[in-house]
């Protein structure tokens, strides 16, 4: 597995089976579940949770109280234009979580992957191919890499090393790999699809390469950060569980391969259980009914939008995210994304429609955008997944632990 030396990891051929048994044990519990419908607030009262308030088509509120909720929305890799996640994968979770107290960790971690484009076509770069050795050139043709691995040798420890772990990492000889193909993206030396190319003089690995060779590009994959939560999967916010990718759990600035399945089922498990023990024996606490009339009134008077401004706002965020903040960070760059989120919020509320439900959701975007320009920023020095161009050094006396974000403390960076 990834930046492991013993095998982790292992394959699903069919999650056809795996949904099988899962919708098999919801409809033998009787468990109700509620579809197309999205949370836009979890309803708080002295940092304890009580419920969720939910929309259902486009001005359908409803309040749902609970003695215990759990988060496990996945990840936010759809936050960049080229990622290899479901679309819907755009961080609702974390920012949920984190509007209602919880602390976030580790959320400058991402796990980036070389794959191939264009979005509509992706796949992820198939690293055994790397065994034979691959020409990585630009459009003009250039053999960059060779401006970072100045010999053979250095350029064979660094595939060699690519193929134990399909990640960006600073941690081995395989960075310059993606810094390369990153640079080489910013100089505007790519295709169309913003890619570069990968060629072979031959291929032992079974892989049949198109004449021309396979665009490649740097993909968003997982995100290593999330909800802070303790051994039971309780955030810092009393009722309210995280389990999953959108839990901070057992992940760092790397991500060692196999390790989602205990995100998903060891800390599914525990959050599952505490928050059954919890609902079997609740608190006397009632949901005051002014906190979800409050977002009802907020989302009433909010206009959605016509399809194709919310559209250009998404697609505007979704480049500026893959562009600045990728693998390639630096101050200058980071802050002016900052600074562009802030104006964006004020094209978005000035977009008016019928589309309350997209609104929000790029709403969420901006916010979870901003949260990660916001950590990337705070960590000067280059670690794991995170390089920063300005601060190429790990620092472990100032940077050897992780930061923590909480509303409170960030509110200038939450519009």
């Amino acid at each position: 597995g990834c930046f492991s030396n013993v095998p982790r990891a292992f394959v699903v051929e069919d999650l056809g089976n795996v949904r099988e048994a899962f919708r098999q044990v919801i409809e033998r519990r009787g468990i109700r579940v509620i579809e197309e419908t999205r949370i836009t607030r979890l309803l708080v009262a002295n940092n304890r949770c009580l419920g969720a308030v939910d929309i259902r088509g486009e001005r359908e509120f409803v309040t749902i109280t609970a003695a215990a909720t759990i988060l496990a929305t996945g990840g936010g890799a759809a936050l960049f234009q080229y990622n290899l996640a479901p679309a819907d994968a755009i961080g609702d979770g974390y920012v949920l979580g984190f509007e209602a107290g919880a602390g976030l960790i580790n959320m400058e971690f991402i796990q980036i992957m070389l794959g191939t484009p264009p979005i509509e076509r992706r796949n992820f770069f198939p690293t055994q191919a790397l065994r034979d050795g691959v020409h990585f050139t630009n459009c003009f043709g250039e053999e960059f890499l060779l401006k970072y691995y100045t010999n053979g040798e250095l350029l064979r420890r660094a595939y060699k090393a690519r193929m134990r772990h399909q990640p960006f990492s600073m941690r081995d000889e395989a960075a310059f790999i993606d810094i390369g193909i990153a640079k080489e993206t910013i100089t505007g030396k790519t295709s169309e699809n913003f890619g570069i190319f990968a060629r072979k003089d031959r291929d032992t690995s079974g892989i049949v390469w198109p004449e021309g060779g396979i665009e490649v590009a740097p993909f968003a994959h997982s995100f290593n950060g999330g909800l802070a939560i303790n051994f039971e999967a309780e955030t810092g916010v009393s009722n309210l569980f995280a389990a999953g990718e959108v839990a901070g759990g057992p992940h760092g600035a790397d991500r060692i391969g196999g390790n989602m399945m205990p995100a998903t089922q060891v800390i599914g498990e525990r959050a599952g259980k505490s928050a059954a023990l919890r609902a079997a024996h609740p608190a006397d606490d009632p949901c005051p009914a002014e906190l979800a009339e409050e977002e009802f009134r907020k989302v009433r008077a909010m206009t959605g939008g016509d399809a194709a401004d919310l559209n250009e706002i998404r697609d505007h965020l979704r480049w500026m995210m893959w562009k600045k903040c990728m693998v390639i960070r630096k101050e200058d760059n980071l802050a002016g994304a900052l600074r562009s989120l802030n104006s964006l919020s004020d094209v978005l509320a000035q977009v008016n429609g019928p589309r309350v439900k997209e609104r929000l959701c790029l709403e969420s975007m901006i916010k979870l955008a901003k949260i990660i320009l916001t950590a990337a920023l705070r960590r000067k020095e280059s670690r794991g997944s995170h390089y920063r161009e300005d601060y190429p050094e790990k620092d472990d006396k100032n940077f050897g632990k992780p930061i923590m974000l909480h509303k409170d403390s960030m509110e200038e960076a939450i519009v």
